[in-house]
């Protein structure tokens, strides 16, 4: 006959802690939504391209201030695609804008989702919940 250690027994879970482990998954669930919408836009690129990206940015916004800033990135790779530097400046930002667009949709729909994930106060409307609704069109 075994015994049973009832010093190692847990109390059930409140309903309190049930629907925070509910909102918890939810959360995990959107974060991982969010992350592939935003994987999307960014992986086409290369990661050290990625990493340009703020110098990029900089020397565009100064071309585009001061015709004569130094901008040797952006010299050196328009050189490279047999581009105007002005021209590749204006790439540069009109890519920025529409990057910047879609992650402020997409981080705006993130953020509304854990509004109503935590508005939430019921366990079976919390696992009803659709994550994968509510988010922009790419």
């Amino acid at each position: 006959m075994s015994t049973i250690d009832w010093t190692q027994r847990k109390a059930a879970p409140t309903a309190s802690e049930r629907l925070q482990v509910e909102r918890d998954r939810l959360h995990r669930l959107v974060n991982e939504q969010y992350a592939k919408r935003m994987s999307a836009v960014a992986l086409p690129y290369p990661q050290y391209e990625r990493e340009s990206w703020p110098i990029q940015l900089q020397e565009a916004q100064a071309l585009a201030a001061d015709p004569e800033a130094a901008t040797p990135w952006i010299d050196a790779c328009a050189t490279q695609r047999g581009l105007e530097c002005s021209e590749l400046a204006q790439r540069i930002l009109t890519k920025d804008s529409a990057y910047r667009f879609i992650s402020g949709q997409l981080t705006g729909a993130r953020q509304a989702h854990e509004d109503a994930i935590e508005a939430l106060q019921d366990l079976e409307a919390l696992r009803s919940y659709d994550e994968t609704q509510g988010w922009p069109q790419a």
